[in-house]
């Protein structure tokens, strides 16, 4: 499963995530940044995809990071409104998956990095380190975001409230 991990990052590399893995200054305010020209990628149907998805408990890390891969998050922002608090626990849950995932990926790679006794190897798994970097901002900042809409959606941002019959 991890080779084909490898394999499926490797079509990722912009110079803007390049430099976004190595400023971390940067980091959050560029990754916010991908994310809201990532969500506006999204079309009309795919975001109803992804919330029916939610609705029905088909949501898949898989597909999310697929679309963190291509830069498509859904935008809790833009779609929260439409979503219930229900879609927007499942969302987050789900993002949360995929981002244990890469992180445990991450660390993989660079693992590999550290063992490895050829400089091209290295050089190879240090740019895949940086583009599983790329994509695990992406998916905290959307975490915080669909956190965000879902406390406000569901609740628990409000006040606890005393009532007395």
């Amino acid at each position: 499963m991890r080779c084909a991990q490898l394999a499926t990052h490797t079509h990722i590399g912009t110079r803007t995530e390049r430099q976004l893995t190595r400023d971390p200054a940067n980091a959050v305010r560029a990754s916010h940044d991908l994310l809201t020209t990532a969500a506006r990628r999204l079309t009309e149907e795919e975001r109803a995809a992804v919330l029916e998805r939610a609705r029905t408990g088909g949501l898949r890390t898989d597909l999310v990071l697929e679309r963190a891969r291509a830069g498509g998050l859904f935008d809790a922002k833009k779609d929260g409104g439409r979503a219930s608090c229900w879609d927007l626990t499942n969302l987050k849950n789900v993002d949360k998956k995929a981002l244990k995932d890469e992180i445990e990926l991450l660390a993989d790679l660079e693992n590999i990095v550290a063992a490895s006794q050829t400089e091209s190897l290295k050089k190879a798994m240090q740019a895949q380190a940086e583009k599983v970097a790329v994509i695990d901002a992406r998916l905290r900042e959307n975490i915080k975001i669909i956190a965000k809409e879902e406390a406000f959606k569901c609740g628990y941002d409000a006040p606890l409230e005393l009532k007395l019959y």
